[in-house]
């Protein structure tokens, strides 16, 4: 995680992500981690964490999004640090989301760059 810029940055994103500063959960089967979400696309996120996400792992996820919860599962692309918040983290892709929760995050991301 010593690049600032990763492949995942460089060749994998398909969606402009946009800055934010979300807490995301991530739920385990006995406990739950609260994370920093600093950037955020219809398509994935950058989530901060110090210690790496195995890369391809699927987690389970929670977030607020304007007082509404959705829950989520993303996939590991990439551990790197952010260029966006200089943090170490994992570069995380939307694993089937339903269009109910996609909705809610298209609604967000518009809101956002109004």
């Amino acid at each position: 995680m010593s690049q600032n810029r990763s492949r995942f940055q460089n060749e994998k994103r398909r969606q402009p992500r946009l800055k934010v500063q979300i807490w995301a959960v991530e739920l385990n089967e006995n406990s739950r981690y609260y994370h920093i979400l600093s950037n955020l696309s219809v398509g994935g996120f950058f989530i901060e964490k110090e210690l790496p996400f195995s890369v391809g792992s699927i987690i389970n996820f929670e977030m607020e999004l304007d007082g509404e919860i959705i829950s989520f599962k993303g996939k590991v692309i990439d551990n790197y640090v952010s260029a966006d918040s200089n943090r170490p983290g994992a570069g995380v892709q939307f694993v089937d989301l339903d269009e109910k929760e996609k909705a809610k995050l298209n609604a967000y991301l518009n809101k956002l760059e109004k």
